[in-house]
């Protein structure tokens, strides 16, 4: 049951969670003011189950301004937008809740259930538009214009017939919200484990809480290709969302691209460190790299939560894990950092770090200890030429660094190939083998094998078209 109740925060961050010996109401909600942010206890006091049931949800951690990769500063400015639209739209009525992973549960009476989804994609696209137009105002004055061009570039024009559509922004918005059936299920199973958590532990249900991945999200392994040994001998743990396909059936998954936020790191290490330990049983010997941001290891409760799980990882898993340290943005002293990667270091097999695909230097991150740096282009909105370009600098900084390279999220054979080309040493993205649910053995993997993957999909879709 943890996996779903536990994961709400109060307002001042931590883990909603009650313990009590005797049955007693619901809290009572707060005095009415303009703020309408409440916890799961206080919601269901004052509104009753049906405020779960006609929910409304908002990912709103998955939003990002296009070109932004400074999570700290997302991580600061989400909320705060969030929160203001809200309670501006609820105008007094109905009341919200904030997860853990920064998505929002709302209530609003005066909504039809019907008009539900699109009340919810208009908040979505409001809540976007602000956090653009924020995001424009921070940089540098000579910045600023060439990001409003490149803004009016990626607009949809009317022509197109997605002109009026709150969806378009961003990529599509439908994906960023709760679909009606997953709503009443995640209701159902919540109401359950709030009930189940009141006899339970504090300290128990706040660690359980953190180490739950958000409702619909599912842990799914990555492969990552050694280039010059050409086999794929790790996977990357990632957040997933699975989308139907119309036919009854399920999409390929797709990164839950609140992917690059910290409330990922504990589920996704948790669920590793069992699946090694089921695999290792078996004799694969495939290692996982897992994900670490800085703001989990230098903030409470994480931090501890981090050191409880780790320190209960055994020798032979340790032996097949690697932590990716998330570095992008940050602007910690290299003291700071250099302790980070000692930390990790003695708690798994070694440690790569990613940074922002546009950086400049790479010589602080030498002497650290670590064993590659990379980057993820999976939010990369350049051209594929620009992309080339990008990748070709990348590798060649990390080159004159002495640092083995690697790099996540290329979404074609094109961008694999000049990633080839430019010399990185590990590579992961659309063009290698799909994302599995459970870890895989090594495999052989080639260059040759991109394009032959390339020339079966063609030939697939040109039987398709001549049985048409």
């Amino acid at each position: 049951m943890a996996d779903v109740g536990q994961i709400f925060q109060d307002h001042d961050g931590t883990a909603q969670t009650t313990a009590r010996e005797e049955p007693r109401p619901p809290a009572p909600a707060p005095a009415a003011t303009g703020r309408r942010e409440r916890s799961l206890r206080q919601l269901v006091g004052e509104f009753g189950e049906v405020a779960l049931r006609n929910a409304e949800w908002i990912s709103v951690s998955n939003f990002r301004p296009a070109g932004c990769n400074r999570d700290e500063w997302l991580s600061e400015q989400v909320p705060d937008i969030a929160r203001a639209a809200i309670d501006d739209a609820l105008a007094g009525s109905g009341g919200y809740v904030i997860l853990a992973d920064g998505s929002v549960v709302l209530y609003a009476p005066k909504v039809r259930v019907e008009d539900r989804e699109d009340h919810a994609c208009g908040l979505a696209a409001g809540i976007q538009d602000q956090l653009t137009e924020r995001w424009q105002e921070s940089l540098p004055a000579d910045e600023k214009a060439a990001y409003e061009r490149r803004l009016q570039e990626q607009q949809p024009r009317a022509s197109d017939g997605d002109g009026g559509d709150a969806m378009a922004v961003d990529g599509s918005r439908k994906r960023k919200l709760i679909r009606d059936g997953d709503m009443e299920t995640w209701a159902r199973r919540a109401m359950e484990t709030m009930l189940a958590d009141d006899g339970k532990d504090p300290a128990r249900a706040a660690r359980e809480a953190a180490l739950a991945l958000p409702p619909g999200v599912q842990c799914a392994y990555r492969p990552m290709w050694h280039v010059k040994h050409k086999y794929i001998t790790s996977f990357v743990a990632v957040p997933t969302i699975r989308e139907p396909d119309g036919d009854g059936g399920e999409n390929r998954p797709q990164l839950a691209y609140a992917a690059n936020t910290a409330v990922f790191d504990l589920p996704l290490l948790h669920k590793s460190v069992n699946e090694l330990n089921v695999q290792l049983a078996t004799g694969c010997k495939s290692i996982v790299v897992v994900p670490v941001h800085i703001h989990t290891l230098d903030r409470r409760p994480h931090k501890q939560h981090f050191a409880d799980l780790s320190a209960s990882i055994t020798e032979p898993v340790r032996k097949h894990l690697v932590f990716e340290l998330i570095a992008t943005g940050t602007d910690l002293p290299e003291r700071r950092l250099r302790e980070i990667v000692q930390y990790l270091r003695l708690r798994c097999r070694s440690v790569v770090v990613r940074i922002a695909p546009n950086a400049k230097n790479m010589m602080p991150w030498k002497m650290l200890g670590i064993h590659a740096i990379g980057c993820d282009f999976s939010g990369v909105v350049e051209n594929e030429k620009q992309v080339h370009t990008m990748l070709e600098k990348y590798a060649e900084l990390a080159e004159e660094s002495k640092l083995l390279s690697y790099v996540q999220g290329l979404s074609s054979i094109s961008a694999t190939t000049a990633a080839v080309c430019a010399g990185f040493n590990y590579i992961a993205g659309d063009a290698l083998p799909d994302s599995v649910d459970s870890l895989a053995g090594v495999e052989p993997f080639s260059d040759k094998m991109l394009f032959d993957s390339l020339f079966e999909k063609q030939s697939g879709d040109a039987g398709t078209a001549s049985g048409a």
